[in-house]
């Protein structure tokens, strides 16, 4: 039997064969995608676990530094301790050994005055703003300066001016470079030695041993040769302003330490109100001259202020934290 599809049913055949064919195709492009979503997804998975790991092998990285770390910041403390402790008693033991050579020196024949040099070197330190390092120096370099007597006949002992002489001959000849010699021996005091080695150099160049002239003397130097020179002048029955006047027409001295010199000496002569005192003798009912400094640069008590026993206790606890000056000006109490 002959069956006869007219060209409308033919059509019709097509269309629904076309679909069925354009499904097929979106199914397996859809296919195709899901199976390339599966492969990204698994690479990232996998992308995943190994940034986890290494996160993993980089925090354990990190926390074993940060406890090695700690380890070495507590042995640094404990080395710093340890080094502090021996500074404390390197310093001790240089403290006990300058003792005793100053206390040698005195027995000696050499420590006149070694109370005065003291004080009026430690003022003019303070005065031309030494640093606490120049300071200590200075100090030393005041209670060992004559330690080279122990090289001189006893006939030449008693000198006082055999420690700023102006000559170079005289200067060479024996106490300030000997006591440089003797104390360059002693570790520690390099630079107090190189204090005294040039105690005879005159600001105008004309003294020795190396000649050096001006700024090129060590501030400490200056100082104390100074100090000297004028103390050496008053002993001898000279008026201070004589003295000072004396020294300022030699042209040998530094002028900046004899402008100290005039400031101190006016300061002692303006009606005998002030006087300087070591601070471990600052006692209750003290009236300050002066203010009161922490070396580092903080005011600690105004001028003018009445000391108290708890002004003493705040500078007790603050010296534990720093260094304060060691001398301050009073006002004489009206018994004296």
């Amino acid at each position: 039997m002959l069956l006869f599809v007219t060209e409308k049913e033919l059509r019709k055949q097509v269309v629904e064969i076309g679909v069925i064919s354009s499904g097929e195709k979106k199914e397996r492009w859809l296919q195709q995608e899901l199976t390339g979503l599966k492969a990204e997804l698994a690479a990232e998975q996998k992308e995943k676990r190994f940034f986890a790991r290494h996160c993993r092998q980089l925090r354990s990285l990190l926390e074993n530094a940060l406890e090695q770390n700690r380890l070495l910041a507590d042995e640094r403390k404990s080395l710093w301790s340890h080094i502090e402790k021996l500074q404390v008693r390197r310093r001790s033991a240089l403290e006990k050994m300058i003792g005793l050579l100053s206390f040698l020196q005195e027995c000696h024949g050499g420590g006149e005055g070694l109370e005065d040099q003291l004080l009026l070197t430690e003022a003019v330190g303070d005065e031309l703003r030494l640093s606490f390092k120049e300071k200590w120096r200075l100090r030393q370099a005041v209670r060992l300066h004559r330690i080279g007597l122990f090289h001189l006949p006893h006939e030449q002992q008693t000198k006082p001016e055999i420690c700023f002489s102006v000559t170079v001959k005289e200067t060479l000849v024996q106490v300030p470079v000997a006591s440089a010699h003797m104390v360059a021996q002693l570790e520690g005091l390099s630079g107090v030695a190189r204090v005294l080695r040039h105690l005879g150099e005159r600001y105008d160049g004309s003294g020795g041993p190396s000649g050096l002239k001006g700024e090129n003397i060590p501030t400490e130097s200056r100082i104390l040769s100074a100090v000297l020179a004028y103390g050496s002048l008053v002993a001898a029955g000279q008026d201070r302003e004589r003295a000072l006047v004396r020294l300022g027409q030699e042209a040998l001295w530094d002028p900046a330490v004899l402008a100290a010199l005039r400031m101190l000496a006016s300061q002692d002569d303006s009606g005998g109100r002030t006087v300087r005192i070591r601070l471990s003798d600052l006692a209750p009912g003290m009236v300050l001259a002066a203010p009161l400094h922490a070396r580092a640069g903080a005011m600690l008590l105004p001028e003018g202020i009445s000391v108290t026993e708890i002004h003493l206790e705040k500078l007790r606890a603050y010296s534990g934290a720093g260094p304060l000056d060691e001398m301050v000006r009073v006002y004489r109490s009206e018994e004296e």
